[in-house]
């Protein structure tokens, strides 16, 4: 059975729009106050070479057009984000509907992803416009990579996918793990990618089918290649997104404990999108190297790999699922090199789409395809609405600087960059007392803290505190 295209795309319109439309009156927040208010401010945002020469330029000159076309107003820069984020769901529609034929599995899959509540730091925060945009660029080159294969196909699909490659590639990094989800995709074959009730076992991908396949795609994979590597070894060695030099833990093999806690974490946060927060920098402990962390990381791992074997054996398109979530993870995963954000829940914007393909293909083939139709619509509308009621209850919370870090602070108490920003939201609004206390606060969790230390100091002199303020 198959929906009617026509009101696919005003469904999932309709349904991302009204989960994200309560945000649009939101603050400057967080980043967004570095990165758009001081830059309206200092009038630097239509700056269009520092916009070109941005570390993420696409993002910048974005923000530019907002500017000029709307002006200085959060509310339309949020608006953008969400039309963005509306124009990803669709386009990751088209490709999975184009991969499965399965319009109904597309569909849930592209509404899992668009109302997820951990999608909120991208869709809902401006400055996580640039995961939007990655994955806006990553489903619809992916989707026209398709397209340009079928013999039918039309000029401007063949020679689209090469320019929103780059675009996405200037958007953010992990752009560039598609050739590597294109040869995943060519590995198992299309024509495996049918869904269907099958009792028998799935026969696993073939070395010799990859091999054609890229023979016979030679120049969408040169192009591919010869762009990603060299940018690849831009971002990993010349201009790093990432500022950490040590390994967490000071370890390679504490590293590798936390790269393992850190993929289970965003495994489960993924699963279970409940007390999610906007800043995990200091939740997350870094695991001690013993043998008992060792043989417990060893054990889950296995146990994974089997679970993974089980859900995959029958299932190619549950297998491209997984991929789809692990690798535009694996940049952040801290593998290859530590980053210096242990956690995130930005990172899993496209990934939540392979999360999402798995869930439906699952429920899809478990419950419809057996002729439990009424039931599976109960359970998609339910995990719909549960998702959109999830990501509205978190309006609040990012409504402004004060409720962001007010949030951040009773979830991770331990966490003193939250208080030290809300000392300097109580500063500017005139509330001293409560800034100092919160300065103090911050200090107390990190005696080290150079920028409280400093912000208190200067409180204490403005009020004429000055042996409060040497001390």
């Amino acid at each position: 059975m198959q929906i009617n295209k026509k009101y696919i795309y005003l469904i999932i319109a309709i349904s991302v729009f009204i989960t994200f439309a309560p945000f649009l009156s939101n603050e400057f927040i967080y980043d967004d106050i570095t990165l758009l208010k001081e830059s309206i401010e200092n009038n630097e945002i239509t700056d269009l070479k520092s916009n070109i020469t941005a570390y993420r330029p696409v993002r910048h000159l974005s923000y530019m057009l907002d500017y000029q076309v709307f002006g200085p107003s959060p509310n339309t820069f949020r608006l953008m984000n969400i039309i963005y984020h509306i124009a990803a769901s669709i386009f990751l529609f088209l490709l999975i509907s184009r991969i499965t034929g399965n319009s109904i599995v597309a569909l849930m899959t592209s509404l899992f992803f668009g109302l997820h509540p951990v999608q909120v730091e991208s869709a809902a925060y401006i400055s996580g416009r640039r995961d939007v945009l990655v994955g806006l660029f990553f489903f619809s080159a992916f989707f026209f990579i398709l397209s340009a294969r079928r013999e039918k196909s039309s000029l401007i699909k063949k020679i689209a996918f090469p320019l929103i490659y780059i675009l996405g590639m200037f958007s953010k990094e992990n752009m560039a793990v598609l050739p590597a989800v294109l040869l995943l995709y060519d590995w198992i074959g299309k024509n495996n990618f049918k869904i269907s009730y099958q009792k028998e076992a799935f026969i696993f991908p073939k070395l010799g089918r990859m091999i054609r396949n890229v023979k016979k795609h030679a120049g969408q994979y040169a192009f591919l290649f010869l762009t990603t590597i060299p940018f690849a070894v831009y971002k990993l060695f010349l201009r790093s997104p990432s500022f950490k030099k040590e390994f967490y833990g000071y370890s390679f093999h504490s590293n590798i404990l936390t790269s393992v806690k850190v993929f289970f974490l965003y495994i489960w946060k993924s699963i279970f999108p409940f007390n999610l927060s906007g800043d995990y920098t200091y939740s997350v402990t870094i695991p001690e190297f013993t043998i008992l962390n060792l043989f417990l990381a060893v054990l889950v791992t296995v146990l994974f790999v089997f679970i993974l074997y089980k859900i995959f054996r029958r299932s190619p398109v549950r297998m491209l699922g997984f991929f789809l979530f692990f690798l535009p993870l694996f940049p952040v995963l801290h593998i290859i090199k530590p980053y210096h954000i242990i956690f995130a829940e930005h990172y899993l914007y496209i990934s939540l789409s392979g999360l999402g393909l798995i869930l439906s293909e699952i429920l899809y083939v478990k419950i419809f395809l057996r002729g439990n139709k009424k039931i599976f619509y109960i359970i998609f509308l339910g995990i719909l609405l549960g998702l959109m009621g999830l990501t509205l209850s978190r309006v609040e919370e990012w409504r402004n600087t004060k409720t962001f870090w007010t949030s951040v602070m009773k979830k991770h108490p331990e966490n003193p960059r939250a208080y030290k920003v809300l000392g300097d939201y109580y500063s500017d609004h005139n509330r001293p007392y409560e800034a100092i206390k919160k300065y103090k606060k911050a200090i107390d969790i990190e005696p080290g803290f150079y920028a409280a230390h400093v912000n208190l100091g200067k409180e204490y002199l403005e009020r004429k505190m000055c042996s409060s303020a040497l001390f």
